[in-house]
């Protein structure tokens, strides 16, 4: 948990010109690089995503084509695909949720998921699509949307 931390609040000395993004370590510049040149050899069939990393590949095999969720909550016997997951969704039933939605009462550990979920209430959707001016109500899925001009797919607004 400290190196995770130490991710966020150290100084991003590495940084890719080509995108903006920038990095605390050099080898996970190296592992960024090697998505724009293309060279993730770790291909899913199913989903046509690739990876740079074997190990990225399993687990993105594990949890997302094959439900793997090996991470059970003793108390509703909710279940998930990563241990973090669990303690997080732990803390609902420990009474230490602080974040509660304003229109259904669902709560949240954290702030930010919150906000996200209140988009579903609001229908705010603040992403947009500068090629087609399809708007998202996440950023990833906006990426996953701007893929898809790059491949030369058409593009159902």
């Amino acid at each position: 948990m400290q190196v995770h931390k130490f991710i966020h609040s150290a100084k991003h000395c590495y940084s890719y010109d080509a995108c903006g993004n920038s990095f605390v370590q050099l080898s996970h510049l190296g592992g960024h690089v090697k998505i724009h040149s293309g060279k993730c050899p770790h291909f899913c069939e199913v989903c046509k995503k690739s990876f740079t990393e074997q190990r990225n590949f399993k687990r993105h095999w594990q949890t997302i084509h094959c439900g793997e969720r090996s991470f059970l909550c003793d108390t509703c016997k909710k279940s998930y695909t990563s241990l973090s997951d669990l303690k997080r969704h732990l803390l609902i039933h420990s009474g230490k949720c602080s974040f509660v939605c304003g229109v259904c009462k669902k709560l949240s550990t954290q702030m930010a998921t919150l906000m996200r979920h209140e988009l579903i209430h609001s229908g705010d959707q603040p992403y947009l699509c500068d090629i087609c001016k399809t708007t998202f109500t996440r950023l990833h899925i906006l990426r996953e949307h701007l893929k898809t001009h790059k491949r030369g797919a058409s593009v159902v607004a």
